[in-house]
């Protein structure tokens, strides 16, 4: 967020869950000579970092790549899209954000359905582990 005022003082409020390093998205198409200039002075988000120094399966590597693959496209077409719908000003918006942006103008269905089917996929490998790893405890009856 940009210049949020609070208390008549102006904030800027850094997306630390954006996922993808600026080493990579420096080289994506970017349509937007605002937010292309801004990259400059970016550092790299704590969630990009974080993925950087892990190992992911093969299913969330797949979930990750679907989800850069709507991210490229949004930055490619972002100069027609209509993003103060949904309050966009930085490079660093968030999933939600980008989501409501292209569905506003009916854009990237295909990625979106790649996307769904990759989460999916994770989501099914993932649920069964629930009670394994203790994220919800068992009941016995």
């Amino acid at each position: 967020m940009k210049d949020v005022e609070y208390e008549k003082e102006l904030y800027q409020i850094e997306n630390h869950f954006f996922p993808f390093l600026l080493s990579e998205l420096k080289t994506w198409k970017i349509t937007d000579s605002d937010i292309s200039l801004s990259l400059a002075s970016a550092t790299d988000r704590f969630l990009a970092q974080w993925i950087k120094g892990h190992k992911l399966s093969n299913e969330a590597k797949a979930v990750w790549e679907a989800g850069k693959e709507v991210y490229k496209f949004y930055f490619a077409n972002l100069n027609q899209l209509r993003t103060h719908l949904a309050e966009v000003r930085t490079w660093d918006a968030g999933f939600w954000q980008i989501k409501k942006v292209l569905q506003d103008q009916d854009l990237a269905r295909d990625l979106f359905k790649t996307l769904k089917e990759k989460h999916d996929i994770l989501r099914d490998k993932i649920l069964p582990q629930i009670y394994d790893y203790e994220f919800i405890p068992k009941v016995e009856i």
